[in-house]
This record gives structure tokens, sequence and C-alpha cells, in this order.
């Protein structure tokens, strides 16, 4: 990786931010993982790039299930596009896409940091 400027993207998640009751232990898990960003970006660099890439709600089937869990899934889903200013949930494919930049030589000036990824819904103070 050295030899041809590498590039290490870490999906963490936006539990690395903000977090939820109940969701111990991992946003902690996300939150180290953070950490390991910026540690290898100093490691590493500068022949290595790392970057981190924090999701929040992503069209999934893990998050089909846990929609699912709910009573009324299409209520819990309309109640959680709602708290997002964008009004819906992430796909993969603009996942991807994120990835895609940051390892592009558009991105190459990133490193050592992670970027949240989350329809604005942390922009916006809530209750739990």
């Amino acid at each position: 990786m050295e030899k041809n400027n590498g590039v290490i993207i870490i999906i963490t998640s936006n539990h690395a931010f903000q977090t939820i009751p109940n969701c111990f232990p991992y946003n902690v898990s996300k939150t180290a993982l953070t950490g390991l960003v910026r540690s290898l970006a100093i490691e590493w660099g500068p022949n290595i790039r790392t970057l981190g890439l924090a999701p929040g709600f992503i069209d999934t089937p893990g998050n089909k299930k846990w929609f699912d869990s709910f009573p009324d899934p299409h209520l819990e889903l309309d109640r959680t596009i709602n708290l997002h200013p964008v009004k819906r949930i992430g796909t993969v494919e603009e996942v991807g896409t994120w990835c895609v930049f940051l390892a592009s030589s558009y991105g190459g000036f990133a490193s050592g940091c992670t970027y949240l990824l989350d329809g604005g819904r942390s922009s916006i103070m809530q209750d739990c």
C-alpha cells in the first residue's frame, strides 16, 4: 500500500458521535474506530491515507430487520425518516459513492478524519 499511496476507509457509524439508549456496546466500538482512523493516519502517513465514514440509517437488510421488529414497521420507518432533515434514509449506493470519492485523487488531501453521513440527523436536537 505504501508504494501505491493506498487508502484505508474504515466504516463506523453515526453512533460514534451521538447515540441513543440501549446501544451499548455498539456505540463504544464505533467510537473506538474513529480513534483508529486518526492513529493510523498519523502512523502510516504520508503514503497511506486513512479515513472513516460514519453512516446513519442506511437502507440495508439489517435496518429492515430492525424496523420489522416493531409492531408497525411502516410507522417506525416513517417516524425515523422524519428525524432526518432530508426526509429519507440513505442508500448503500450513496455510501459506496462516498468511498469512491474518498479513495480517489479528488479526496487526496483528506486523511485522519471521519465523515458523518447521516442525512442531517445529527444537526437537530432531539428527545430520545
